[in-house]
């Protein structure tokens, strides 16, 4: 199972997050959310989500900085940005970042699912990746110790 946390200034679209994730057939848990970029920095820090969704427009500091900051930490999770806005430096700032996928608001459950099914595809590539190689190691170890 994977984590999840949500950061937008809009508590009705958090609500709405938290019915959106946490379904059992895109294997994710939303572990937390905050309407406060700020305050979702300090918990990000701790819970350490495997995918942070973001809101573009923020109180204080918008999405882009908010998801520079957390690279900055050392942390690099799918990022995706929910946003009303369609704002093109805004959407090629967010891409140069790294950024995973975009979704306009008002965003329903299909488009969650899929950009959900998406990013799971993703991390089960990059775990099967990582097993493999720590397997090797492992092997590598047993076979030619040192």
């Amino acid at each position: 199972m994977y984590t999840a946390y949500t950061v937008d200034d809009d508590y009705l679209m958090l609500e709405e997050m938290k019915d959106f994730v946490p379904r059992q057939e895109h294997g994710f848990e939303l572990i937390g959310s905050a309407t406060d970029p700020l305050t979702a920095l300090d918990e990000v820090t701790d819970l350490k989500p495997d995918v942070i969704f973001v809101d573009l427009k923020l109180p204080r500091i918008d999405g882009n900085k908010f998801i520079e900051k957390v690279h900055k930490l050392g942390m690099n999770p799918v990022f995706v940005m929910v946003s009303a806005y369609d704002d093109f430096e805004g959407v090629r700032t967010f891409f140069k970042q790294n950024g995973f996928d975009y979704i306009l608001k008002p965003i329903d459950s299909e488009d969650i699912g899929i950009v959900l099914r998406k990013i799971y595809t993703k991390l089960s590539a990059n775990d099967s990746v990582n097993d493999e190689t720590t397997d090797n190691l492992i092997f590598n170890r047993l076979i030619f110790p040192s």
